[in-house]
C-alpha cells in the first residue's frame, strides 16, 4: 500500500518537472523567434515555424495531462486501499477492545465469586459440625457466628466483642451476686469465731453447745440475707459462661475453621497457631493475676495468710507454662475477660455503683484467732515438756 502511493506521487513530481522542461523550451524558442522576428521581419517562413512549435507544445502538453490523469488514478486507487486498510483495522481494534471488554467482565465474575466464597455466611459452622443447637458451646459458636457475619469484623475483634456483650449482660446479676459476697466477706469473722465453738463442743461431746452455736449460726446468715454459698454464688455464674467460651474456641480452632486462619492481627494473624513468641500466654497469666490481686483487695474483708497469697500468684504463673501451646482465639477471650474482671472489681468501689447496687461497705479484719479446745492444749503442754527435758 505505502510502496504504491510513493510510486505514484513520484512519477507525478518527474512528469511535473518534464512540463517545466518543455516549458523552458518553449520559452526560450518563442524568445528566439521572437528576436528573429525583429531582426528579419521580411522573411517569410518564420509565421509557419511558430505555427509548428505552437502545435508541437500542444502535444506536448496533452500528453502530460494523460499522464497526470493516469498517475491521479493510481493515487487515488492508493488512498482508497488505504482508506479500506485503516477501516480494517478500525474493525479488528474493535474487536479486540470487545474480547479484553468481555474478558474483563468474565474476570470481575470470577473475582466477585470467590469474594463470596470467602465471606463466612450463616450456618457455615453448621455445615461444619459446630453450632449444636442442644448445648451450651453451641450456642456460643452460634453467637460467635452471628456476631461475625453481621458486623463484618475480624475474627479478633469478633471474639471481643462478644466477650465484652457477655460480660455486660451479665453485670447487673454480678452486682446483685456482689452484694451477697460482701455481706458474706463482712459476717466473715463472727462466722469464724462460732464455727470454731461448734467444732470444740463436736470435738467435746457437747451436743447441746454445739446446737446452740448451729442455731446461732443459722440466725446470723439470715439476718444478713445470705447463705452458705452466696461467697461462691459469682464463680458459679461465670464460670459455665467461661468453660462455654472456652470449649466453643478451642473447637473452631481445632477444626479449624478456614476464615480463623487470617483472623487475626499483628504477630498472630493465624488464630489457630500457637503463639510463636509466647506473648500471649504471659499475657493471659498477667492479666489473672491482676484480677485475682483486684478481687482480694476488693471483696475480702478477713486478712489472708502470706501462704495463700503466693499460692495464687503461683497458679497464675503456672497458668502461662500449662497454656503454652493454646490457640491465640482461646488467649483472646482470656486476656479480655480478665481485664474486664478488673474493671468489674474495681467498679465495684465507686459509690454511686455501690448505690445503685445496695453494696455495704467492706469491713476490714485480720484473721480470727481460733480458742484453743483441750486437745490442742494438751499436744502444746507435751511439747513444752519434751523441750524442757
Amino acid at each position: 500500500m505505502n510502496t504504491g502511493f510513493s510510486l505514484a506521487s513520484t512519477r507525478l513530481l518527474v512528469n511535473r518537472q518534464k512540463l517545466g522542461m518543455f516549458s523552458g523550451i518553449g520559452a526560450s524558442r518563442m524568445h528566439m523567434s521572437s528576436t528573429t522576428t525583429t531582426s528579419t521581419a521580411t522573411t517569410a517562413s518564420i509565421p509557419e515555424a511558430q505555427v509548428a512549435e505552437s502545435v508541437a507544445a500542444a502535444n506536448i502538453n496533452a500528453t502530460i495531462g494523460t499522464d497526470a490523469l493516469v498517475e491521479s488514478n493510481v493515487v487515488s486507487q492508493a488512498a482508497e486501499t488505504v482508506s479500506n486498510e485503516g477501516v480494517a483495522a478500525a474493525t479488528s481494534a474493535a474487536d479486540v477492545l470487545e474480547t479484553t471488554s468481555t474478558v474483563l467482565v468474565e474476570s470481575t465474575e470470577v473475582v466477585n465469586s470467590a469474594t463470596t466464597a470467602l465471606v463466612m455466611q450463616i450456618g457455615d459452622l453448621k455445615a461444619v459440625g459446630l453450632c449444636s443447637s442442644y448445648t451450651p458451646v453451641g450456642w456460643v459458636q452460634t453467637f460467635l457466628e452471628a456476631t461475625h457475619v453481621y458486623t463484618g469484623m475480624p475474627w479478633w475483634g469478633t471474639i471481643l466483642a462478644a466477650t465484652v456483650v457477655v460480660r455486660m449482660a451479665l453485670y447487673p446479676i454480678s452486682g446483685i451476686m456482689q452484694k451477697k459476697v460482701i455481706k458474706m466477706q463482712n459476717i466473715q469473722p463472727e462466722m469464724q469465731k462460732i464455727k470454731t465453738v461448734m467444732d470444740r463442743a463436736k470435738n467435746d461431746g457437747n451436743i447441746l453447745e454445739y446446737r446452740t452455736q448451729a442455731y446461732q449460726l443459722q440466725h446470723l446468715l439470715k439476718k444478713e440475707g445470705v447463705g452458705p454459698f452466696s461467697a461462691l454464688g459469682l464463680a458459679l455464674l461465670q464460670f459455665p459462661v467461661m468453660v462455654s467460651f472456652f470449649l466453643a474456641l478451642r473447637g473452631m480452632a481445632y477444626l479449624p475453621v478456614e476464615h480463623l486462619k487470617t483472623g487475626g492481627l499483628w504477630w498472630f494473624t493465624d488464630l489457630t497457631a500457637a503463639d510463636p513468641y509466647y506473648i500471649l500466654p504471659v499475657l493471659a497469666s498477667a492479666t489473672m493475676i491482676g484480677s485475682l490481686e483486684i478481687t482480694r483487695r476488693y471483696q475480702n474483708s478477713v486478712e489472708q495468710p502470706p501462704a495463700m497469697i503466693w499460692g495464687i500468684r503461683f497458679v497464675g504463673a503456672f497458668t502461662a507454662i500449662a497454656t503454652i501451646k493454646f490457640p491465640p482465639a482461646i488467649f483472646i477471650y482470656w486476656i479480655a475477660s480478665n481485664i474486664l474482671s478488673v474493671l468489674q472489681s474495681y467498679s465495684y468501689s465507686l459509690p454511686f455503683v455501690r448505690r445503685l447496687f445496695k453494696i455495704p461497705e467492706l469491713k476490714k479484719a485480720k484473721m480470727a484467732i481460733v480458742p484453743k479446745n483441750k486437745f490442742v492444749k494438751t499436744v502444746e503442754s507435751l511439747q513444752k515438756n519434751l523441750k524442757k527435758q
